[in-house]
């Protein structure tokens, strides 16, 4: 997908002769990152081409040299934008806030007195609402500079163990938290820094209570 989609569009955008391409990357290009908050110019890699778990980063890598290499002369710009922990409502069930809040909500429904997660809890991310990521992107539309990363996301880097907690407190629950072996590759910290995105102008409306009081609201 990341290959052969991205070439496709570049060809398609040619042929069509659009001006701006801008390609979604990821922040699993660091996979651990050696400075946090991390920013957006401090060295990507795989640190194991043989774990499936590095297969995604890997793609989002590829797409990124594509974009930086490919029919230079053709575009007036060239953007690539890393999200950070987008979330909101109705995003599935795959991602770590809606995959605790079903957990907590089944638990209720049974009357069982505790969750599994992954992990000890430690592991800290940045999560932003899908509010301020569409308003940070549009920002990065308008405003952001050919052969640019811009992160978007917040610096506010919270443990799992803290996201739970606010989760808890909205649905007023306190149920145990077991935890299990986490996956081969997990990222221990991940918190972008944004100073290039507040240049733009971009300040969030929502920290992570807001944020997580709206989905459940929702």
């Amino acid at each position: 997908v990341a290959l052969r989609g991205t070439l496709e569009i570049f060809d398609l955008a040619l042929k069509c002769e659009v001006e701006d391409i801008f390609i979604a990357s990821s922040s699993e290009v660091y996979n651990q990152p050696s400075i946090i908050p991390t920013p957006e110019e401090i060295p990507a890699f795989i640190p194991d081409i043989w774990n499936p778990r590095f297969s995604y980063g890997g793609g989002k890598l590829a797409q990124e040299l594509i974009t930086a290499n490919y029919y230079n002369d053709f575009f007036k710009r060239k953007i690539i934008f890393r999200p950070h922990n987008v979330y909101g409502q109705d995003m599935g069930d795959d991602h770590v806030i809606p995959s605790i809040i079903n957990k907590i909500r089944i638990a209720q429904e049974n009357k069982t007195d505790n969750i599994s997660i992954l992990g000890d809890g430690n592991q800290t991310r940045s999560f932003i609402y899908i509010d301020d990521f569409i308003d940070a992107l549009i920002l990065v539309y308008r405003k952001g500079i050919t052969k640019n990363i811009y992160h978007i996301g917040t610096e506010e880097e919270i443990s799992i163990n803290y996201l739970i907690e606010v989760i808890q407190n909205n649905l007023k629950t306190e149920l145990l938290v077991n935890k299990e072996k986490a996956p081969i590759g997990e990222t221990v910290r991940r918190c972008p820094k944004i100073s290039k995105l507040r240049k733009l102008g971009f300040m969030e409306k929502y920290n992570i209570e807001s944020g997580i009081k709206k989905v459940l609201n929702s």
